[in-house]
């Protein structure tokens, strides 16, 4: 008696990833750009940039933001996917940045932090020269977490529209950004426990301390209020 073969599942096509997923990349490419800028740029010697300490949040939103950019590009460049699969692969990702940078700006805003200027400062400075009532506007508008919170905030707007278009066209349910957004804030909530007083140690490895910068230096990096 011949068998009956089980019937195969049904097939889901697979089709190259949409312009928001391109455009998913764009955003977290300038700002992996925009936190190596920060820090790491000027320790190449190449000339410009900034020589910032990152402290724990900081780290860990650089981290996840270059994290993002990695899967995102090497994904992108591997070939076809499903629609949706590499949004919703980074999505945790996304989210727990956006949860970290969302704190770091409530502890800056409580006075709780004093943060440095961000990227968008120095750039005019080197760009422009930095000498106008534009510059003051933006010295008292811009800092680093501002910056980071904003890419995060863009990325986590692209990928969530992302995420509904490949839905709508028979790609993930609702369960996997459900599970990307537990994912994601259990993940923030790790990093916030464990970032502690968010403490940066100079050259001489001891903790660098607000009192010991007079109004108007360049911080070099997220400092508690003492």
């Amino acid at each position: 008696m011949a068998m009956r073969s089980s019937p195969l599942p049904p097939h889901r096509e697979e089709v190259v990833s949409t312009g928001w997923t391109w455009l998913a990349l764009i955003i977290a490419l300038i700002g992996a750009a925009g936190t190596l800028y920060l820090s790491i740029a000027d320790k190449l010697d190449i000339g410009f940039g900034m020589e910032l300490l990152a402290c724990p949040l900081c780290f860990y939103q650089r981290t996840l933001m270059l994290a993002v950019a990695t899967v995102l590009l090497v994904g992108l460049f591997a070939g076809p996917r499903q629609s949706g699969y590499l949004t919703l692969v980074t999505f945790p990702l996304t989210v727990a940045g956006l949860g970290i940078g969302g704190w770091h700006i409530y502890l800056e805003s409580t006075e709780k932090l004093k943060c440095p200027t961000g990227a968008i400062v120095q750039l005019d400075e080197e760009l422009r020269g930095g000498k106008d009532s534009l510059h003051e506007t933006l010295k008292d508008l811009d800092t680093a977490p501002r910056e980071s919170l904003t890419v995060f905030a863009l990325l986590f707007l692209v990928q969530l529209i992302d995420l509904l278009a490949s839905g709508s066209r028979g790609g993930y349910s609702f369960g996997g950004f459900l599970v990307g957004l537990i994912l994601g804030g259990a993940l923030a909530a790790g990093a916030i426990t464990t970032a502690g007083n968010c403490r940066i140690l100079g050259k001489d490895g001891q903790p660098l301390h607000l009192k010991d910068f007079k109004e108007g230096d360049r911080l070099p990096g997220c400092l508690p209020v003492d």
